[in-house]
C-alpha cells in the first residue's frame, strides 16, 4: 500500500482505505459489532447508521464491506439493547418503597453498629430475585450466628439507603 501522504495528495485515500478495508471484512465486522454495542442505548440510531453505511457501500460496489456493517452494527446494536432492558429489569424489582416477602441468602457477615446491625443479602425468590441489597435489624443475633451463606426468610419495606452529611461514598447511585 502506497503512503498515506501520497494517498492524501492525490486525492485517493478514500478509495484506497475502502480497498483495504474490502480485504478484511471480518475486521470490519467487530468493528461495526463493537460500534453497535456501545450505541446500544439508542438501538434505532444504530440501525440508521447501520442501514445508511450499507446502501453506501452497496452504491460503492462493496457487498461484502455492506454485508459487515450492516450485519455487525445490527447485531451490535440488538444485543447491547437486550442487556441495557435485562440490567433496567432487574434493577427496577428491587425499587426503595417496594415491599419484599422472600428467601434470601446472607453474602456478608453482619456488622454491628450502635443501635442496630447490618448486612448485604442476595435475594433468591420473588420478584426481586437476584437483587442485593442491605439488611438492617434492631436484634443484636443473626439466624446460625449471621454466617455468610446462610438461608433467611426476610420481609419488610425497602428503603433507600441512608446518607451522613459529608459522606463520600454514595450509597444511593
Amino acid at each position: 500500500m502506497p503512503s498515506l501522504r501520497w494517498l492524501h495528495r492525490s486525492g485517493r485515500l478514500p478509495l484506497a482505505l475502502v480497498t483495504w478495508l474490502d480485504r478484511r471484512p471480518f475486521h470490519v465486522a467487530v468493528g461495526a459489532l463493537a460500534v453497535g454495542l456501545a450505541a446500544a442505548e439508542q438501538p434505532r440510531v444504530s440501525a440508521a447508521a447501520g442501514l445508511v453505511a450499507a446502501v453506501g457501500l452497496c452504491a460503492a460496489r462493496r457487498p461484502r464491506l455492506a454485508a459487515a456493517v450492516g450485519l455487525g452494527l445490527l447485531a451490535g446494536a440488538t444485543v447491547g439493547a437486550a442487556r441495557i432492558r435485562t440490567l433496567d429489569a432487574q434493577m427496577n424489582v428491587a425499587r426503595p418503597g417496594t415491599s419484599i416477602h422472600a428467601t434470601a441468602t446472607l453474602l456478608t457477615a453482619p456488622r454491628p453498629s450502635r443501635f442496630e446491625s447490618s448486612a448485604e443479602l442476595r435475594i433468591d425468590s420473588g420478584p426481586a430475585a437476584g437483587a442485593h441489597v442491605l439488611a438492617r435489624t434492631r436484634a443484636r443475633s443473626w439466624p446460625a450466628g449471621g454466617e455468610p451463606g446462610t438461608e433467611l426468610q426476610v420481609s419488610g419495606a425497602l428503603a433507600k439507603p441512608r446518607r451522613k452529611p459529608g459522606e463520600r461514598l454514595d450509597w444511593p447511585a
